[in-house]
């Protein structure tokens, strides 16, 4: 299939494919089903044969080739090699008019620096009949320079707005649509949800948990990609971690809005500012009236939620990390707060005079890769971090000053471990991870965890966060597969789930948090929405 634009030579191809040692087989995988479709592909691990100067042959390509396709993960962006192919390829288009670069993530990792403003091609979380499709047709779009469906839209009834296309798999008849709508809305409910309450199998003697009474309401707002959401002010604010602006130049902000009534919450009247460069996560200390902040510019930030006043600024920044800061989270009283992120390393942080924070002992290091998640116990004694090395370790900081490795690394999910969270009930800690699991921990002796029941099944790709319920019987989990599930896990030997998964975002859920009340259920997905849902 030939490409717009001349060709320079006879072995000009249309894509060449930059990637990773550690994503070969993604390249590969990717390289097949371009050539199935009848395009030229240049790929080293197919065309690196006896008698070649790859180099020459590689360097040549980069020229040559009409677009070139960057596979992204945590890896290749670490990578000097990978750096240098992309950055070629985007100084030969730097204002993206010819789509010369095509990044196509394979996992769920950020686009730092130049490559945040280019719309990417995202496979992670899919099974290979969706990937094939959203690959081919996201290829014909940058090809075209437009994506025009090939079908007229569904007409957008009031009572029922449809969002996105789920991407179709090659079982599908006709493209899936993903309905929503608000919580006070009548109208049809979408598809796998009713009006009446999920109730989930029943346990014996026990009134069964029901999952949401109505589908997610998308909250108004600025149309954003928000990476972590929190409810803070007794529950009346809703904090989202968002990237703000689409240029490089623009600090990330977080979002709030006013869930005082549920069935009509709205933005507040100010989002706060402060952050250089995108927000990642945010927290709330018990009760709601501090929030940590923390992103991309390497800093955590503090923010006085209490009344009377307007949300501001608390003290100074806290810039202890070498890098990216992916998670925070504070102990059960208050007055610690744990930070970890792209170095490594998890901090502890002092935070019981809010105005004037300080370091907490020394930096916890243990972790072989990025840290991208913290929780605390209930009291504060145990705090556990999951990282992208693929494992979950607990640590004693019943003296903060003092904190120390407790046990030995929980590997069990063989993959990054994307989210930790302790239950209320204090010995039983949740994971999630890359082999869509979410496994379930009795820490009642911290160390020596064991598994509290089998891995909770469900998503069809990566746990991507995960939250309990106040009561400790609900847990709700994000996966990349673009669903929110609810698990009745009063007996985590035995863990049940509680409704159908909810699919209104129809991609990526990055974040889910439970009103201190426990009667909803915040959601924030790669679809640019934060959803409200009624328990």
């Amino acid at each position: 299939m030939a490409v717009a634009g001349d060709r320079t030579g006879p072995e000009a191809a249309d894509f060449f494919i930059s990637y990773g040692p550690s994503d070969q087989a993604w390249a590969e995988w990717v390289a097949w089903q371009l050539e199935a479709a009848d395009y030229r592909v240049l790929l080293q691990a197919w065309d690196s044969v006896a008698g070649s100067n790859w180099s020459v042959r590689m360097d040549e390509g980069i020229r040559t080739a009409h677009r070139t396709i960057a596979i992204l993960s945590e890896a290749y962006l670490g990578s000097v090699f990978g750096v240098g192919e992309w950055h070629a390829a985007r100084a030969a288009d730097p204002t993206g008019f010819d789509r010369r670069l095509v990044p196509v993530r394979v996992e769920n990792c950020p686009r730092p620096g130049l490559l945040r403003t280019i719309v990417s091609i995202d496979l992670f979380g899919l099974g290979p009949d969706a990937a094939r499709t959203r690959l081919l047709g996201a290829i014909r779009g940058a090809i075209a320079g437009r994506d025009k469906p090939a079908t007229p839209p569904l007409f957008p009834a009031s009572s029922r707005a449809v969002a996105p296309a789920f991407p179709v798999t090659a079982n599908d008849a006709a493209p899936r649509s993903v309905a929503s709508a608000p919580i006070s809305a009548g109208g049809d409910p979408p598809q796998g949800l009713t009006d009446q309450p999920a109730v989930g199998r029943s346990r014996p003697g026990q009134t069964p948990l029901t999952g949401p009474r109505h589908p997610g309401q998308r909250l108004a707002g600025p149309d954003d990609l928000v990476y972590a959401v929190a409810f803070a002010a007794g529950g009346r604010l809703l904090a989202g971690a968002s990237r703000g602006g689409a240029g490089p130049e623009n600090g990330g902000t977080i979002r709030l809005w006013d869930v005082t009534e549920p069935p009509r919450p709205g933005p507040w009247k100010k989002s706060l500012v402060g952050h250089t460069d995108w927000v990642l996560a945010v927290t709330a200390a018990l009760g709601g009236q501090l929030l940590a902040s923390a992103g991309a510019d390497g800093t955590v930030r503090l923010w006085d939620m209490a009344e009377p006043g307007p949300p501001r600024p608390c003290g100074a920044p806290l810039d202890g990390h070498q890098d990216w800061v992916l998670s925070v989270a504070f102990s059960g009283d208050g007055r610690i707060l744990a930070s970890a992120g792209h170095d490594g390393t998890v901090r502890l942080w002092d935070v019981a005079e809010p105005r004037s924070p300080k370091p907490c002992g020394a930096p916890l290091v243990g972790h072989a890769g990025w840290v991208r998640s913290v929780a605390f116990s209930g009291r504060g004694d145990v705090l556990a971090s999951g990282s992208r090395d693929g494992t979950v370790r607990l640590w004693d900081v019943a003296e903060p000053s003092r904190a120390r490795a407790a046990g030995q690394p929980l590997a069990d999910h063989g993959t990054s471990v994307q989210a930790v969270v302790f239950s209320p009930r204090e010995q039983l800690l949740a994971s999630g991870g890359g082999d869509g699991a979410v496994r379930l921990w009795d820490v009642s002796a911290p160390a020596r965890p064991r598994p509290a029941g089998p891995p909770i099944q469900g998503h069809a790709g990566a746990v991507l966060a995960a939250a309990f319920a106040p009561d400790g019987r609900l847990l709700a989990s994000g996966g990349a597969d673009g669903t929110v599930w609810l698990w009745d896990v009063t007996e985590p030997a035995s863990p049940l789930p509680v409704g159908p998964p909810l699919a209104d975002h129809g991609a990526a859920v990055r974040a889910v948090a439970f009103s201190p009340n426990g009667e909803f259920l915040a959601s924030a997905g790669n679809d640019h929405t934060v959803r409200l849902w009624r328990l």
